[in-house]
């Protein structure tokens, strides 16, 4: 289960459908930004100029840094339909080692391990102004976080 609980049934059916991923349960706090969130990812994947596979690896990867578990579930298709192999998905536990991954794939893995404790507490830093900036645009009529309440 993510750290912020589903929303209800009736407010992410009529945006998402009964078969919601869990991300979009989680999405669903908010539809218009979710919504929002949802076609911008679509268009930088279907625009983008970098392989799909290298994004999705290196996404993934990063997913694992940071234990995001909902993040490391969401397994996204290319435009033409195809997702990303789990045997490559699984060569992340130990990309050096496998020879699974292209030369460009391993590069863009090691670029994305090393970026320095600054550049992370930068982007820690904006993901919680994003955040607290997405509460205030959802006019804060959110569940509130209680300990224990959702185990």
């Amino acid at each position: 289960m993510p750290r912020i609980p589903f929303a209800a049934p009736a407010a992410y059916e009529p945006v998402f459908g009964a078969d919601a991923t869990a991300a979009e349960k989680v999405f669903a706090h908010s539809p218009e930004i979710a919504l929002a969130y949802i076609a911008f990812g679509d268009t930088a994947r279907r625009a983008g100029l970098l392989p799909f596979q290298l994004v999705e690896l290196v996404r993934l990867r990063v997913a694992f840094h940071n234990q995001c578990r909902l993040c490391m579930s969401l397994r996204y298709e290319s435009p033409d339909g195809a997702p990303v192999s789990e045997g490559l998905v699984c060569s992340l536990e130990r990309p050096y080692d496998t020879s699974l991954l292209s030369e460009a794939e391993r590069a863009a893995i090691a670029c994305g391990e090393d970026c320095s404790p600054e550049a992370v507490r930068y982007l820690n830093r904006l993901s919680d102004l994003l955040f607290i900036l997405s509460r205030g645009a959802n006019g804060g009529d959110e569940p509130l976080w209680e300990p224990g309440r959702y185990r």
